[in-house]
């Protein structure tokens, strides 16, 4: 069972974007375009996974780049 959120540790974010629902939704479940959000200079992405089922999750690690 989820926990209930509490709201003074709890951030929500909205944002539009221009986008089909069903391009954007599907883009959290593909492992390689999220690796394309998450990527950044400093780092590199070593390992991603996505298990959209319920009660799934999702796995997203990363590196340094000086190593």
């Amino acid at each position: 069972m989820a926990a209930k959120p509490d709201p003074s540790t709890t951030l929500e974010l909205l944002r539009d974007f221009p986008a089909e629902r069903e391009r954007f939704f599907g883009a959290f479940l593909d492992a390689g375009v999220l690796q394309t959000f998450w990527s950044a200079e400093a780092y590199k992405i070593v390992e991603t996974t996505v298990d959209p089922r319920v009660g799934g999750g999702w796995r997203c690690a990363t590196r340094p780049r000086s190593m």
